[in-house]
């Protein structure tokens, strides 16, 4: 009976022994999903951080550009009002037509600027240019 008593003894110190052991398992276990979980949402915090920097310089960079595309296109207008309104010699009744016409457009495109893409307004521009230099070699004849 003492031998059945001490062998029970002995099976229940190791069981005690085991469930100590799987307890600091499951202790380091949980330690170890926790650390990893917090260096997970570090890393997703930092890679939302630099996406958000990088969006914001990509952000001003464009911002940058199309106020300086926007400042050239004005300057254009600008220059284009300022050599139709510089002609030595006021417009012929021909001519009457696309001074008009010129007087129309310049203000109102630079009144509605910023509703132009900048596709459309440079295009605008160019076919412009060409009207106003087949209108100064027409009334050059």
């Amino acid at each position: 009976m003492k031998t059945e008593k001490a062998r029970l003894a002995l099976s229940l110190a190791k069981d005690k022994l085991r469930i100590t052991n799987l307890r600091s398992q499951i202790s380091c276990r949980r330690k170890t999903l926790v650390e990893m979980q917090n260096q997970e949402d570090n890393a997703h915090r930092n890679l939302l951080s630099n996406i958000k920097s990088e969006t914001s310089l990509i952000q001003d960079k464009i911002n940058t550009t199309q106020r300086s595309i926007i400042a050239q296109q004005l300057t254009m207008c600008r220059t284009l009002t300022q050599f139709y309104n510089l002609r030595p010699t006021p417009p012929s009744v021909s001519d009457t037509s696309s001074y008009s016409l010129f007087n129309f457009l310049i203000p109102n495109l630079m009144a509605y600027l910023h509703t132009f893409s900048h596709e459309e307004l440079i295009t605008s521009l160019e076919n412009f240019c060409r009207f106003l230099v087949q209108k100064a070699v027409v009334s050059s004849y």
